[in-house]
Formats: C-alpha cells, sequence, structure tokens
C-alpha cells in the first residue's frame, strides 16, 4: 500500500467529529486501525441506508466507502465512492478533517484535489 493511502486513511481516523451513525462510527475505527476488510464489511452492510439516508450520511459512507477501496487497492471503485462525496455534492456535509481526507484520497489516486 502506498503512503498516500496511509495518509488519507489517517487523515479521516483523527477527524473530531462522530459519524452520527454507529456503523459508520465503527467502520471509521476499523479504518484508523487497518482493518480494511472488517470496515468493508460493516460498510456493505449498511449500503442499502446510502440511498435513505441523510445527506451527512450519504457523504460520510461514499467517503469511508472510497477510503475502504482506496486502502485495498481498489482504484477504481474508491473513485466511483470519492466522487459521491464530492464537494459538489456534499457541500457543507464534511467536517474540515473529512474533506481533507477526501483530497488526501483523490491526490494518492493522481487526481487534482477538489
Amino acid at each position: 500500500m502506498s503512503r498516500p493511502v496511509h495518509l488519507t486513511v489517517a487523515a479521516l481516523a483523527l477527524a473530531a467529529s462522530a459519524c452520527g451513525s454507529t456503523a459508520l462510527a465503527l467502520a471509521q475505527r476499523d479504518l484508523g486501525e487497518g482493518r480494511f476488510p472488517r470496515a468493508m464489511v460493516r460498510l456493505r452492510a449498511e449500503e442499502d441506508h446510502f440511498f435513505s439516508g441523510s445527506t451527512e450520511f450519504r457523504c460520510r459512507y461514499a467517503l469511508l466507502r472510497g477510503l475502504s477501496h482506496l486502502a485495498l487497492g481498489d482504484g477504481v471503485r474508491a473513485s466511483d465512492w470519492l466522487a459521491s462525496a464530492a464537494p459538489e455534492t456534499c457541500s457543507g456535509a464534511l467536517t474540515p478533517s473529512e474533506r481533507r481526507a477526501l483530497r488526501l484520497a483523490w491526490a494518492s489516486l493522481g487526481h487534482l484535489p477538489r
């Protein structure tokens, strides 16, 4: 795994805000502790809520899901999920730490930060 991925996951793990969802908080903790497959299992179990959840839930879910795919080496799926957390879609829904993690994730994929 490349260094930028570690920086992205670390940035998210240091986010001070609560996720608002126990499942997302547990997935965030798993990511921060390097348990990437476990985080993915938790997130996949919550995928149905992505479509019906609040904007904040959808944005945080998309960010965590993108970071999980990135940490597991799946850049294509990471890009798809990170696009769902883009500032155009998630204006004001992510904390500054989460927006920083999103920018680092984009950079680690070779994209210009949004």
